[in-house]
């Protein structure tokens, strides 16, 4: 166990030089990868996630394989491959890619979820597993499937931060 915690403190370390800010008691599986996040307290990532631009509320758990906000290309462009982009293309690429996706406090992302970049999760949120999240989902909402649709919405409204005061 004393192993295991040492390993997690070196991956936070190691994310938070890749442009991450992490809160207190973050939980890194092995193989997650992050770039420009922020992370609230208490977060557990899971086993081969990648997130990109993410602004994570505090208790938030993302299963394994969890990819939230990948880089995403601009269709009415005449070409799809950055490497030929003009200089104003690049531009126009750097401006899509640079919307933020937003997880609130206490969402519980399943296994091999896709949220696309831009999208907000309410807080108290669930997204089942192998869910494609292309729009916002609404707070305590129980979500799944391709694209994810709504289920019902929980019948619990307590956040941690309000139980735990």
């Amino acid at each position: 166990m004393a192993f295991e915690n040492l390993r997690n403190r070196i991956r936070v370390s190691l994310h938070a030089r890749r442009g991450n800010t992490f809160g207190k008691g973050v939980s890194l599986l092995p193989g997650a990868f992050l770039s420009g996040n922020t992370v609230g307290e208490h977060v557990r990532i899971g086993a081969d996630s990648r997130c990109f631009g993410v602004d994570i509320g505090d208790y938030v758990s993302l299963g394994p394989r969890v990819l939230i906000g990948e880089f995403e290309h601009p269709t009415a462009l005449p070409v799809l491959s950055v490497a030929a982009y003009t200089k104003d293309e690049h531009e126009e690429y750097r401006s899509i890619n640079k919307v933020r996706t937003v997880l609130g406090e206490d969402c519980w992302l399943g296994a091999n979820v896709f949220v696309r970049k831009g999208c907000r999760i309410g807080e108290g949120a669930i997204v089942g597993a192998g869910a494609i999240v292309l729009k916002d989902v609404d707070p305590f909402a129980i979500v799944a499937g391709a694209p994810a649709r709504l289920i019902r919405y929980r019948d619990s409204r307590t956040l941690p931060s309000e139980r735990l005061k």
